[in-house]
């Protein structure tokens, strides 16, 4: 019984960790689309690429 539970709780650890990441994979897509959308303003642009720069150093860690 104790071998099904602990299953259970990896197999949801598992299941968050690729719903997070999926999550940030968006964000970090979202974020390269306003930097390359050369119509916004630089400072949007410089505050994206900034954003995901700080996203992806906490992802590496």
């Amino acid at each position: 019984m104790k071998k099904i539970i602990v299953l259970i709780l990896l197999f949801g650890l598992k299941f968050k960790s690729i719903v997070y990441r999926q999550e940030i994979d968006k964000k970090l897509d979202s974020l390269i689309e306003v930097w390359n959308y050369k119509s916004n303003e630089d400072t949007a642009r410089v505050i994206a690429i900034n954003d995901f720069i700080w996203t992806y150093r906490n992802i590496v860690e």
